[in-house]
């Protein structure tokens, strides 16, 4: 049986928060898209989120940092170890820097997709009848290569 919409979301969203960091509900949507494919206002509603946040908030997982900002709620010190909290900042512990540094680097991957998706999706060919057969397989490919770099950040971002 298929998971629910609010499952799926509550679910994506739990997985991207994991890292603590904190994130605007716009981010929280773009990573939604980017990790699950699910689109905001064609897969799920702004009432799926909502409700998925407040649930989260309730169950101590999710805290606001500021207005429409969350970050996830962490203990003292994780279970596995890895992390804990000093002086309010996040501190890796010896086992835990290479995730850290995967982490940082999908992050910086991420931003830069996120401005190619930009770019891409700002291009205006007019009729497609009217390229060049290069021009096409030109578009094709970065269309192709939008997609591949979604899927590739989906399989990474999941820590």
């Amino acid at each position: 049986m298929r998971d629910s919409i609010s499952a799926r979301v509550s679910r994506a969203v739990t997985e991207n928060m994991s890292d603590g960091a904190e994130r605007s509900i716009s981010e929280i949507k773009d990573l939604i898209e980017l990790t699950d494919g699910l689109k905001h206002g064609i897969d799920y509603q702004e009432s799926h989120l909502t409700g998925v946040i407040g649930r989260l908030k309730r169950q101590g997982i999710l805290e606001p940092a500021g207005r429409g900002i969350y970050k996830a709620k962490r203990e003292a010190e994780e279970k596995d170890g890895k992390y804990r909290e000093e002086e309010g900042e996040k501190a890796a512990a010896p086992d835990g820097s290479l995730r850290q540094m995967k982490w940082d680097i999908m992050k910086e991957f991420e931003k830069n997709y996120q401005q190619l998706v930009k770019r891409i999706d700002s291009i205006s060919v007019g009729p497609l009848s009217k390229l060049s057969l290069r021009d096409v397989a030109d578009l094709q490919q970065l269309l192709e290569m939008k997609e591949d770099i979604r899927k590739i950040l989906g399989k990474y971002m999941k820590m």
